[in-house]
Protein backbone atom coordinates (compact mmCIF):
# COMPACT_ATOMS: atom_id res chain seq x y z
CA UNK A 1 0.00 0.00 0.00
CA UNK A 2 0.97 3.93 -0.58
CA UNK A 3 2.28 5.65 2.13
CA UNK A 4 1.19 9.35 2.96
CA UNK A 5 1.71 11.45 5.53
CA UNK A 6 -1.83 12.73 6.71
CA UNK A 7 -2.61 15.34 9.65
CA UNK A 8 -4.77 15.01 12.72
CA UNK A 9 -6.96 16.91 14.25
CA UNK A 10 -8.32 15.90 17.77
CA UNK A 11 -11.10 17.04 19.46
CA UNK A 12 -11.48 15.53 23.63
CA UNK A 13 -15.45 15.09 23.00
CA UNK A 14 -15.66 14.44 26.84
CA UNK A 15 -17.40 16.94 28.65
CA UNK A 16 -18.35 19.13 25.77
CA UNK A 17 -21.42 20.88 25.98
CA UNK A 18 -24.69 20.65 23.67
CA UNK A 19 -23.27 23.71 21.83
CA UNK A 20 -19.69 22.78 21.53
CA UNK A 21 -20.52 19.27 20.39
CA UNK A 22 -22.87 20.30 17.71
CA UNK A 23 -20.94 22.89 16.13
CA UNK A 24 -18.14 19.96 16.16
CA UNK A 25 -20.46 17.64 14.59
CA UNK A 26 -21.59 20.22 12.03
CA UNK A 27 -18.16 20.62 11.25
CA UNK A 28 -17.75 17.13 10.50
CA UNK A 29 -20.73 17.20 8.74
CA UNK A 30 -19.63 19.71 6.05
CA UNK A 31 -15.81 18.31 5.22
CA UNK A 32 -17.27 15.13 4.58
CA UNK A 33 -19.83 16.97 2.16
CA UNK A 34 -17.90 19.30 0.34
CA UNK A 35 -14.73 18.07 -1.60
CA UNK A 36 -13.05 20.05 -3.99
CA UNK A 37 -8.99 20.57 -4.95
CA UNK A 38 -8.84 24.11 -2.87
CA UNK A 39 -10.27 22.87 -0.05
CA UNK A 40 -8.59 20.63 2.62
CA UNK A 41 -9.88 17.16 2.17
CA UNK A 42 -10.93 15.13 5.10
CA UNK A 43 -9.59 11.38 5.06
CA UNK A 44 -11.58 9.76 7.67
CA UNK A 45 -13.33 10.41 11.38
CA UNK A 46 -12.32 7.93 14.21
CA UNK A 47 -13.40 7.96 17.71
CA UNK A 48 -11.06 6.52 20.44
CA UNK A 49 -10.91 6.18 24.09
CA UNK A 50 -8.10 7.31 25.24
CA UNK A 51 -7.18 6.31 28.75
CA UNK A 52 -7.00 9.16 31.35
CA UNK A 53 -8.01 12.35 28.44
CA UNK A 54 -11.48 10.75 27.78
CA UNK A 55 -12.71 10.28 24.57
CA UNK A 56 -11.72 11.63 20.95
CA UNK A 57 -12.73 12.83 18.20
CA UNK A 58 -10.03 12.53 15.36
CA UNK A 59 -10.60 14.21 12.03
CA UNK A 60 -7.73 12.70 9.90
CA UNK A 61 -7.06 15.21 7.06
CA UNK A 62 -4.64 15.49 4.06
CA UNK A 63 -1.32 17.14 5.08
CA UNK A 64 -0.36 20.32 3.50
CA UNK A 65 3.19 20.67 3.73
CA UNK A 66 3.93 23.92 3.07
CA UNK A 67 1.87 24.94 6.03
CA UNK A 68 -0.04 27.92 6.39
CA UNK A 69 -0.10 31.16 4.82
CA UNK A 70 0.16 33.62 7.64
CA UNK A 71 3.52 31.38 8.51
CA UNK A 72 4.76 31.43 4.83
CA UNK A 73 4.30 35.21 4.41
CA UNK A 74 6.66 35.54 7.76
CA UNK A 75 9.54 34.22 6.03
CA UNK A 76 9.18 35.97 3.29
CA UNK A 77 11.49 40.01 3.03
CA UNK A 78 9.06 42.08 4.59
CA UNK A 79 6.02 39.88 4.98
CA UNK A 80 5.40 40.07 1.46
CA UNK A 81 5.12 37.95 -1.83
CA UNK A 82 5.43 38.96 -5.32
CA UNK A 83 1.88 40.00 -7.03
CA UNK A 84 2.10 37.22 -9.34
CA UNK A 85 2.28 34.52 -6.26
CA UNK A 86 -0.34 36.43 -4.46
CA UNK A 87 -2.91 36.94 -7.81
CA UNK A 88 -3.10 32.64 -7.52
CA UNK A 89 -3.10 32.48 -4.08
CA UNK A 90 -6.55 34.91 -4.46
CA UNK A 91 -7.73 32.57 -7.56
CA UNK A 92 -7.39 29.61 -5.38
CA UNK A 93 -9.42 31.05 -2.70
CA UNK A 94 -12.06 32.36 -5.28
CA UNK A 95 -12.34 28.81 -6.39
CA UNK A 96 -13.04 27.54 -3.08
CA UNK A 97 -15.38 30.32 -1.92
CA UNK A 98 -17.30 29.97 -4.85
CA UNK A 99 -17.86 25.40 -4.02
CA UNK A 100 -18.80 26.60 -0.58
CA UNK A 101 -21.68 29.24 -2.51
CA UNK A 102 -22.42 26.85 -4.74
CA UNK A 103 -23.51 24.69 -1.56
CA UNK A 104 -24.91 27.89 0.10
CA UNK A 105 -22.24 27.32 2.68
CA UNK A 106 -20.43 30.40 4.46
CA UNK A 107 -17.06 29.73 6.06
CA UNK A 108 -16.95 32.47 8.79
CA UNK A 109 -13.62 32.45 9.67
CA UNK A 110 -11.11 33.16 6.20
CA UNK A 111 -7.68 34.55 7.77
CA UNK A 112 -4.14 33.78 6.55
CA UNK A 113 -4.13 31.00 9.10
CA UNK A 114 -6.68 28.62 7.95
CA UNK A 115 -5.14 28.70 4.27
CA UNK A 116 -2.45 25.86 3.79
CA UNK A 117 0.03 25.60 1.19
CA UNK A 118 1.51 22.46 -0.60
CA UNK A 119 5.22 21.19 -0.58
CA UNK A 120 5.95 23.66 -3.02
CA UNK A 121 3.93 26.21 -2.52
CA UNK A 122 2.29 26.14 -5.76
CA UNK A 123 -1.42 25.83 -4.48
CA UNK A 124 -3.50 26.93 -1.65
CA UNK A 125 -5.91 24.98 0.16
CA UNK A 126 -9.06 26.48 2.72
CA UNK A 127 -9.26 24.89 5.81
CA UNK A 128 -10.93 24.63 9.46
CA UNK A 129 -14.40 24.69 8.60
CA UNK A 130 -15.29 24.97 12.88
CA UNK A 131 -17.23 28.37 12.17
CA UNK A 132 -18.86 27.39 8.94
CA UNK A 133 -22.58 27.27 8.50
CA UNK A 134 -25.18 27.06 5.84
CA UNK A 135 -27.08 30.09 4.77
CA UNK A 136 -30.07 30.28 2.13
CA UNK A 137 -30.26 32.29 -0.54
CA UNK A 138 -32.36 34.85 1.43
CA UNK A 139 -31.07 34.24 4.39
CA UNK A 140 -29.20 36.61 6.79
CA UNK A 141 -26.90 35.68 9.72
CA UNK A 142 -26.88 37.87 13.13
CA UNK A 143 -23.87 35.92 15.21
CA UNK A 144 -21.13 37.83 15.44
CA UNK A 145 -17.71 34.99 15.40
CA UNK A 146 -14.10 35.00 13.70
CA UNK A 147 -10.95 36.40 13.77
CA UNK A 148 -11.65 40.17 14.37
CA UNK A 149 -8.05 41.22 12.81
CA UNK A 150 -9.93 39.77 9.45
CA UNK A 151 -13.62 41.25 10.41
CA UNK A 152 -15.37 43.22 7.77
CA UNK A 153 -16.18 46.71 9.41
CA UNK A 154 -19.52 46.41 8.95
CA UNK A 155 -19.75 43.75 11.44
CA UNK A 156 -18.61 45.54 14.34
CA UNK A 157 -22.09 47.74 14.12
CA UNK A 158 -24.01 44.16 14.81
CA UNK A 159 -25.84 43.71 11.05
CA UNK A 160 -27.04 40.95 9.59
CA UNK A 161 -25.39 39.77 6.70
CA UNK A 162 -25.35 37.31 3.77
CA UNK A 163 -23.25 35.29 1.42
CA UNK A 164 -21.41 38.06 -0.37
CA UNK A 165 -19.81 39.13 2.95
CA UNK A 166 -17.17 36.94 2.72
CA UNK A 167 -15.73 38.39 -0.40
CA UNK A 168 -15.26 41.44 1.51
CA UNK A 169 -13.21 39.54 4.34
CA UNK A 170 -11.16 37.68 1.36
CA UNK A 171 -10.24 41.11 -0.58
CA UNK A 172 -9.16 42.61 2.95
CA UNK A 173 -7.15 39.34 3.53
CA UNK A 174 -5.49 38.73 0.33
CA UNK A 175 -4.58 42.25 0.14
CA UNK A 176 -2.27 41.95 3.33
CA UNK A 177 0.48 39.41 0.42
CA UNK A 178 1.47 42.47 -1.09
CA UNK A 179 1.76 45.38 1.58
CA UNK A 180 3.00 43.23 4.79
CA UNK A 181 0.13 43.93 7.03
CA UNK A 182 -3.27 42.15 7.70
CA UNK A 183 -6.89 43.33 8.15
CA UNK A 184 -7.56 46.22 10.17
CA UNK A 185 -3.74 47.35 10.70
CA UNK A 186 -3.39 47.93 7.27
CA UNK A 187 -4.62 51.65 6.31
CA UNK A 188 -4.55 50.64 2.71
CA UNK A 189 -6.34 47.69 2.92
CA UNK A 190 -9.10 49.41 5.55
CA UNK A 191 -9.84 52.37 3.21
CA UNK A 192 -10.12 50.03 0.26
CA UNK A 193 -12.50 47.97 2.04
CA UNK A 194 -14.75 50.49 3.14
CA UNK A 195 -15.09 51.33 -0.58
CA UNK A 196 -15.79 48.08 -1.73
CA UNK A 197 -18.40 47.56 1.01
CA UNK A 198 -19.72 50.69 0.20
CA UNK A 199 -20.11 49.29 -3.36
CA UNK A 200 -21.31 45.87 -2.96
CA UNK A 201 -25.10 44.48 -2.09
CA UNK A 202 -25.05 42.04 0.42
CA UNK A 203 -28.32 40.35 -0.86
CA UNK A 204 -27.63 37.29 -4.23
Amino acid sequence: PTQRLLAIKAVRTTGLNRKLADALAAEVSIMQTVRADRIVRLEQVLKTESGGTGRLLCLVMEWCEGGDLGAYLRRQPGNVIDESRARTYTLHLARALKVLREQNLVHRDLKPQNLLLTADYSCLKLADFGFARYVQEDDLAETLCGSPLYMVHIWYFWVTFGRHQKFCAMKSMMNGQTCGQSGLSCTKCSLERRRFEHRTTFSS
